[in-house]
């Protein structure tokens, strides 16, 4: 991310509690006046998330395409609020990454789902998360 006002601790912070954490951004710029005394205004906590989006633009794609080329997938969708509407959160997994993405609803896959648009080198395997009685898989 650019430099700017903030460093990147600070950045990471309110990039996880903005994302991860889904906080609104009125509630971490009082959070963050609370706990360090730091004035953050709305905007600068939603510039601060645009960085950090731009900045994992490359390793996103990268995590895509290893799960694209991966011999078996875990697919699993779950529903999911977005500013007050429901969405439907779609997950792809391999053994060794996971990419999630938030989609309009649960029939969006060949639109939404972290697997698409390319195709699935072993198909969606299951549509049980792994680990679970059901997720043996095809190959």
């Amino acid at each position: 991310m650019p430099r700017g006002a903030f460093g990147p601790r600070l950045q990471a912070a309110i990039a996880t509690l903005a994302v991860r954490n889904r906080i609104s951004r009125r509630d971490t710029t009082e959070l963050f006046r609370e706990l360090f005394g730091a004035r953050i205004s709305a905007g600068s906590i939603d510039a601060v998330v645009q960085r950090t989006a731009t900045a994992l633009e490359e390793p996103y794609e990268d995590l895509l395409c290893h799960i694209r080329a991966a011999r078996t997938i875990n697919v699993d969708e779950t529903g999911w609020r977005l500013r007050g509407g429901k969405r439907t959160l779609w997950g792809a997994l391999t053994v060794r990454a996971a990419v999630f993405r938030i989609a309009p609803d649960r029939h969006s896959w060949a639109r939404s789902s972290p697997a698409s648009p390319a195709p699935i080198a072993g198909g969606p395997t299951t549509t049980s998360p792994p680990n679970s009685d059901n997720s043996a898989g095809r190959t």
